[in-house]
């Protein structure tokens, strides 16, 4: 059973002093008294008298100075009614506060399980002679019981970004609610990490050492090139998107080279490729959300990783197209505004719950 520590308790009692928090409780406990099975004659006789007097109980609450501690005599249903109402507050009291974008935040998992925090103020970390640098020096840590080979990961959660410099050089630009994993220093032979999520690489040129991402359903062969990979594992399909160079996209079904400015779409196995504007896909590195016929689905899913919001829809078509661009700095209020100004969509905040409706 959950517990309220005695601060929280207190603000409870402060919310229910005010006018708001006093119409609140008087509805609640009225409510309550009304729906109240009885289980004994003195059940049924103090229930008949609150409900013979209910205007009476709420006024009593309405027009108390502070806690209307009189209707402890009705002690067992305030003190339900008052529990519920704590739990109920506590999780969307913060209705009206402004939800802020995506920030620098990242967690490192080292192969013995042990986490590490990242800074949020550095942005940054690069990979060195099993040393792990802050873009301005000062060390993460010195791992030197982490063996070349073994494979650290690098998580951001929703609301979460990070960049990484590789041991080769490489660069990588981690989008929210996104996973990395790679070792402390690659082979002799191939470069090889796996995502889940979506990031941006700049990949250090080296025809001798292809480097290899493994995402959901796909690997990723390249030299040295920049590109966009979208394969989260909760979305349908994965997209990679060229920059500059080239890269080869093998499946169990087929094996695909794209040209720049050409995106790459896996679903069943199956790729799909099309001429793209490349700057679209890689929006988010600059802090801008970029939709080109793009789902309300799609667009949803990405408001819920970047700003840490659950997504509830009700009587609305999940696959409507929109089109345009919005700043990702922005909170969300704001973006969700701009985008009902679209018609057809509107949104209702509650807490950190976003409801989409027609």
């Amino acid at each position: 059973m959950q517990q309220c520590s005695i601060e929280e308790a207190e603000w409870l009692m402060e919310y229910f002093s005010t006018p708001v928090g006093k119409e609140h409780l008087a509805n609640m406990a009225t409510d309550e008294f009304e729906a109240m099975p009885a289980y004994s004659p003195a059940d049924k006789a103090t229930i008949s008298s609150v409900k013979s007097n209910r205007t009476k109980l709420k006024n009593i609450i309405l027009e108390s100075k502070s806690f209307p501690f009189q209707l402890l005599r009705y002690a067992a249903v305030i003190l339900m009614v008052v529990t519920v109402s704590f739990f109920w507050l506590r999780n969307d009291k913060d209705i009206d506060e402004t939800i802020l974008s995506a920030s620098s935040k990242a967690m490192l998992t080292l192969p013995n399980g042990e986490k590490i925090d990242l800074s949020s103020e550095k942005k940054e970390i690069s990979l060195r002679d099993n040393t792990i640098r802050y873009k301005d020096g000062s060390e993460v840590g010195n791992f030197t019981d982490v063996r070349p080979s073994q494979f650290v990961t690098l998580t951001t959660p929703k609301g979460g970004l990070y960049r990484l410099v590789l041991s080769d050089g490489s660069k990588v630009w981690l989008n929210t609610a996104t996973v990395l994993r790679y070792p402390m220093k690659f082979s002799s032979k191939q470069r090889l990490v796996e995502l889940d999520g979506e990031a941006y690489f700049e990949v250090a040129e080296d025809k001798s050492r292809p480097f290899l991402i493994r995402s959901k359903g796909q690997q990723i062969k390249v030299l040295g090139t920049a590109f966009n990979v979208s394969a989260f594992s909760t979305d349908p399909e994965t997209r990679t998107t060229l920059i500059r160079g080239s890269v080869e996209l093998s499946s169990s079904k087929h094996i695909l080279k794209l040209s720049p400015a050409q995106e790459a779409t896996l679903k069943n196995q199956n790729f799909s490729a099309r001429k793209v504007d490349p700057t679209q896909a890689i929006a988010w590195i600059d802090g801008n959300f970029s939709f080109d016929d793009e789902s309300l689905f799609s667009i949803m899913n990405k408001i819920s990783r970047w700003y840490d919001v659950e997504i509830i829809y009700q009587n609305v078509d999940q696959n409507a197209r929109f089109f345009g661009g919005i700043s990702q700095y922005d909170n969300l209020q704001t973006v969700l505004n701009r985008l009902e100004k679209t018609g057809g969509v509107h949104f209702k905040l509650a807490g950190r719950r976003v409801i989409v409706t027609k």
